[in-house]
């Protein structure tokens, strides 16, 4: 199974050089993902011209060095999209970005590290969730949204979220308080509850013991269902569910897959609370300070890798429910069961969700921008 997914990356990135080939290099092309756009800090999204944000410098012979740290491995999107950027932006500049790019946290180490790595710009690009970059300064907790359980029915939800006017906004919020861009976002995939008994509607999992990360929404979460959250450091999460400490986890398929959780636990319930989206973000000082040519290529580059990445998102994703299926009892709620499962999520979004989001008012505009009623 992994090696058919292989082959569908490989494909991918093939039918990609073809279309750079065939439809030139470095002109600037319009972005379907809203990859590297202006509320990020100064890159131009489409159009062609090269904008210049008042740092950059005119095009020179000079080998700008770019560094690309993260926490996945290749044959995984991540990865292989950081991978991607690096050959694009070598190939499309001939040789005037040069990029290393650290696989499996051989740089930086764990999420919050290599976050504060890149405002150092030790790095200059990594990935990583929201809840990782709210955590920088009190002034991004609108960032939590993105963790808000039921908010988004599927990841062409969060992608329109993020593109939209509050996306936005909070893309430069991150340049206001830290100084960071957000120049893609793209989704680890639904995340589902798994344990070693049946669970098909919350009542199966009230009083076991979930595995959840360590931030409040993904608690909320599992405690609003009646079962008592548990914050094992994820690197110690197989051995915690294989020894029983914990009964089951709450997370992204992708991470089950990745882990191999799936060998330690037997079913998984479909709930799709959420859908863990993770942005590509970038140092904004290293950004401003590219000769302007070099600027447009990389606003290319983006604007070139994120369709592709979000679609190897969506087939690894597929990929894992298949496989998941045949190494796990996978069950679908029906769509009355499905309500059970949202059912309290309004009253946590009111209480929990609108203090993590930083009020009640900020909530409300994101809810509302996503088709709810005010809480």
């Amino acid at each position: 199974m992994k090696k058919r997914f292989s082959v569908i990356l490989a494909l991918s990135l093939v039918i990609l050089m073809l279309l750079v080939a065939c439809g030139g290099g470095s002109g600037s092309s319009s972005s379907s993902g809203g990859a590297a756009s202006s509320s990020g800090g100064g890159a131009s999204s489409g159009g062609g011209g090269a904008t210049s944000g008042g740092s950059g410098t005119a095009a020179s012979d000079t080998v700008v060095e770019m560094v690309i740290a993260n926490q996945s491995r290749t044959g995984y999107f991540c990865a292989d999209t950081h991978n991607l950027i690096a050959e694009l932006l070598e190939e499309q500049s001939g040789g005037r970005f040069s990029v290393k790019v650290f696989e499996a946290g051989s740089f930086g180490g764990p999420d919050h590290e290599r976050m504060n790595m890149l405002l150092l710009n030790t790095i200059q690009m990594t990935c990583v969730p929201a809840a990782i970059l709210s955590a920088m300064s009190h002034q991004l907790a609108p960032w939590n949204i993105y963790d808000l359980p039921y908010l988004f029915e599927d990841h062409p939800e969060v992608y329109a979220f993020f593109e939209g006017e509050i996306g936005q906004e909070l893309n430069q919020l991150a340049v206001d308080a830290v100084g960071v861009m957000v120049v893609d976002a793209h989704n680890m995939g639904v995340c589902a509850i798994s344990s070693n008994t049946p669970i098909r509607v919350p009542a199966d999992i009230e009083g076991l013991k979930i595995r959840v990360g360590q931030l409040a929404l993904p608690v909320e979460s599992v405690r609003m269902w009646g079962a008592v959250p548990s914050t094992i450091d994820f690197a110690e999460s197989y051995t915690a569910l294989q020894q029983g400490a914990v009964d089951g986890t709450a997370t992204s398929l992708i991470l089950w897959e990745f882990s191999r959780w799936y060998e330690v636990q037997d079913y998984v319930v479909m709930n799709n609370y959420a859908h863990m989206p993770h942005f590509q973000y970038l140092n904004k000082g290293w950004y401003d300070a590219l000769p302007d040519d070099l600027r447009v290529i990389f606003d290319d580059v983006i604007a070139q890798v994120s369709p592709v990445s979000r679609q190897w998102c969506q087939d690894f994703e597929d990929f894992c429910i298949e496989w998941l299926g045949t190494e796990m009892e996978m069950y679908f709620p029906t769509p009355a069961e499905m309500e059970l499962w949202r059912a309290p999520a309004r009253d946590m979004w009111r209480t929990t969700g609108a203090e993590s989001v930083g009020g009640i008012d900020f909530l409300n505009r994101a809810i509302g921008f996503m088709g709810f009623d005010p809480v």
